[in-house]
């Protein structure tokens, strides 16, 4: 048999398999926002992304990459 498959993080993805990103997760994730409930509009102003090293996918309402929403 030849499966095609993917390790992440220690989990073996087999090909097939049906694989969801959980935005509300990734976007309430205490360790990348603080207080991550509160409304906050500050945390996106370029002052604090400047002294943040943010992942580029801690926050991803258009997507990422080459094929992200084109309204971005």
């Amino acid at each position: 048999m030849n499966f095609v498959l993917f390790i992440i993080d220690g989990q073996t993805i087999r090909k097939g398999t049906t694989v969801t990103i959980f935005l509300y997760a990734i976007h309430h994730d205490a360790s990348v926002y603080p207080n991550p409930e509160k409304f906050d509009p500050e945390r996106f102003a370029e002052s604090s992304l400047a002294s943040n090293e943010r992942s580029p996918f801690a926050f991803i309402p258009f997507s990422a990459g080459s094929r992200n929403c084109i309204g971005k």
